[in-house]
Formats: structure tokens, sequence, C-alpha cells
């Protein structure tokens, strides 16, 4: 009894601390890089920051890949999955181009985080060879079931429009809003990536242009105050535009933001500048179980049960560089992991909603007009973040997991009050005992 009472206090204690999770998010970033290739993996000191970026998020785009060898990746999945806790997996688009010049999208997600890929397709938008096609670079298309959040069934529909078409290429992404809804059934998308929505490329007069702007289902959550630019310019190229009302509630907008790796990694402007001339943008999707904000200002938890539509993919190792790459469209890559994931700080900048800085951008050239029926979101720029979502753990932690440790930590101190007046009442006893016996 003496071990029991001694060691079940304490195994008790341990079980309440492991029954707390450690996020209540999943984070997505999506991440112009610029000319991604064999060149720019065979520089370490770059590679080490992109590695420490890319391992902060569950879900990651990235794009501007000019890879004529379909190796450096890999080479990136492999050294990425060497890093302790990143179980990646990889979807890769075809190379993508009217021209000799091309590019790709990628995605890495982890399946660990309750991710996995139901579909996907790559947008027909007209035959190159006779130059009816739409899209420098078309949308590659994915549907994505999450597990373990509160939106488990959404789309994303990621594009690098043109710069010089931008305006022209981001209001026919609609068309592709609509081919995807019409083919899944589904309503909740995002557009994500480098649109090229800013500056001089979209200028105030040209955004009634461009449906996904004017068209209330659509919600441009980074805004132009926002700069997603490395160099001293201001301009807000990198965007999620997200429909959908389950998809937007599960979403925690004060996440939504822009991620200074420069400031994060505390580097020099010079290798922030070899990274990328783009600074990463993310947002954070909430967790089945957390409290979501309501319109009254309550909190309200959501565990919706959707159906998966499991996608038969081809599974690849990591061990290997050089991989034979299949003819398909989809190619999917999974591996092991092995040493180590930066705790990084988090520095807010609030800025705000629906403005625009005055550096570098004028109001002939830059705004976005101000519009009734266009929600948008205030902006946050971060400088860095483990990938744990502090106000939500917070929020997390004073729900119903708080009053489920209380009444196991009630039960603990219950149990060693009890011992204890037990153990007293013995010695009384015993106590009283000797007196009597020194009384006869």
């Amino acid at each position: 009894m003496g071990k029991f009472g001694v060691f079940l206090p304490i195994q008790l204690c341990l079980a309440l601390l492991a029954s707390y999770r450690v996020t209540t998010c999943l984070k997505i970033g999506s991440f112009n890089i610029r000319t991604f290739g064999v060149s720019k993996m065979s520089k370490p000191d770059v590679v080490n920051i992109l590695l420490q970026t890319v391992e902060r998020y569950d879900l990651f785009l990235v794009m501007e890949i000019r890879d004529a060898s379909q190796t450096a990746m890999y080479d990136f999945l492999d050294q990425l999955n060497n890093r302790t806790g990143n179980p990646y997996s990889l979807i890769l688009s075809d190379r993508l181009g009217r021209t000799s010049y091309k590019e790709q999208y990628a995605f890495f997600y982890k399946k660990s985080s309750g991710l996995s890929v139901s579909d996907v397709y790559l947008y027909d938008d007209g035959d190159e060879s006779a130059g009816n096609d739409t899209f420098a670079r078309e949308p590659y298309v994915i549907r994505f079931n999450s597990s373990q959040t509160v939106i488990q069934d959404f789309v994303l529909i990621p594009c690098h429009t043109a710069p010089d078409d931008a305006v022209l290429e981001t209001d026919l992404l609609f068309d592709v809003y609509q081919d995807a809804v019409a083919r899944w059934g589904i309503d909740d998308v995002m557009v994500l990536g480098d649109l090229n929505t800013d500056c001089r490329y979209v200028t105030s007069g040209e955004w009634d242009q461009i449906r996904l702007w004017t068209d209330p289902r659509f919600t441009w959550l980074i805004g132009s105050d926002a700069d997603t630019t490395v160099s001293s310019t201001d301009c807000a190229y990198d965007r999620f535009v997200v429909a959908g009302d389950d998809f937007m509630s599960g979403i925690n907008a004060s996440s939504v933001s822009v991620f200074n790796y420069k400031d994060a990694f505390n580097i020099t402007q010079d290798l922030a500048y070899d990274v990328s001339d783009h600074w990463p943008i993310e947002l954070d999707l909430y967790e089945i179980g957390v409290p979501l904000p309501t319109a009254a200002g309550t909190t309200s938890t959501q565990s919706p049960d959707l159906p998966t539509t499991p996608l038969p993919t081809t599974e690849r190792t990591t061990s290997t560089q050089s991989p034979d790459l299949p003819t398909t469209p989809l190619t999917t890559a999974e591996g092991t992991t092995s040493t180590q994931s930066p705790d990084l700080p988090t520095t807010p900048l609030s800025t705000t909603d629906g403005t625009t800085h005055a550096q570098g951008k004028t109001a002939s050239s830059t705004e976005m007009p101000t519009t009734e029926n266009r929600p948008t979101t205030t902006l946050a720029s971060t400088g860095g973040s483990a990938g744990v979502c502090t106000q939500d753990y917070i929020a997390a932690w004073l729900s119903t997991e708080l009053w489920s440790g209380i009444l196991v930590g009630s039960a603990v101190v219950s149990f060693l009050m009890g011992m204890f007046f037990s153990k007293a009442v013995t010695l009384c006893k015993k106590s009283a005992g000797r007196v009597r016996s020194h009384a006869v």
C-alpha cells in the first residue's frame, strides 16, 4: 500500500500532463521560392533556411520550381525528412509553361497531422500548341482531407500568375473555382499563391475586372496593406483567397500573416534575398475541439464527421536522390525522420485593415477599392513560430480539457489527503495505546 500510495499520484499527474495537446492548429504556408532548382540546392546556407522555414508547417505550397532534372525537390525532401519530427509527403505537378521556360507546383504535407490527398487534377485551360490557353502556368487543383481540423474537406488552387497578365489570370481563377465546385460538389475552396495582384500589375482601376474580387463569395485574407517582398518594394503579391462558410469559420483569422524569415532566423538581407525575393504567407486551421469565435463573441466547438475519398497514390521513400519519375500528373513521396526542429519566437506586427503602406505604393496604382461586399481580415506579420498556435492553445486549455484536468487533479489531491488523514488517525491510535499502557 505504501508503494501504491507513493507512485499512483505521480502516475496520475504524468497522465494528466500527457493528456494536453501541444498544438491546436494546422499551419498552412505558401512560398514562391525564386528559381528553386539544382543551383539553389547547392547552397547549404540557403537550403538550411528553407528547411527551417518549411518544417514550421503541416501543409506547404512551393512555387517557381525550375528544375529540368526534377531531382531538386526530392533532394530537398530527403533533407527535410532527415530532421526530427518531419514525416513529410510530397505531391508535385507536371512541368508547366508555354515555352522552354517551365515551372512546377509542389505541396509538402504531413500525414501525421491528419492530411491526405483525395483527388487532384491539372486545370485544362486550352491547347498550348494552338495558342488558345489562358494561363502561363495552369493551376494544379488538389482536394485535401484533414481528419484533425474543423474543416475536413477542402480544395486548394495554387497559381503563380504571369505578372503582366495578373488581372486576366486572377479573374480566370474564378472559372477554375467553378470547375472544381462542379467536379467535386464542394464549395470550400482556397486560391493561394503568387497572384501578382498589387503595385503596377493590378492598378486600382482594374480590380473591378477581377471576379475573384467582386464576387461576395470570396474573402481576401492577405490585403494590400501587406508586403510579401524581400526587397525594398512594398507589394502584396502573395495571397490567400477563400470561399465557403465552413472554410472561413475553420480559419483562425488572427493567424493570417507574412513570415519574415530574415528576422526569425536572424540572417542578413543578402542571405534572405538569396533564399527568395518573396516572404512566405501563412494561416492556421482550427483543430477539432478548439473553441471557435462566433458573431456574439461566445465560443463553440465543431467536430464534423465528413467522408473521405481515398486516392490511390504511388508511395516513395526518400532514400534516393535521383528518382525514377512516374508519368502520371500525381507524384507523392513519403519518408522517415531523424534530426532537429527549431523553436522560434513570434513577433507580431500590427497593421491597419484595408489600407496600404505609404512607401512604394500610390493610390492610383495599388489601392484595393473599397467595396461593401468585400470581406477582408486584419493582417499580422510574424517573425516566426514553431507552428504552435499559442492563443488557440490557451483557449483550448481553458475549455473542457481544463475541467477534465481539474477533476483528475482533485482526485489526486483527495487521494493524498485521504492517505494523510488515515496516517494521522493511525498515529493517534498508537499514541493513545501507549498512554493507556503507561497508566496500567
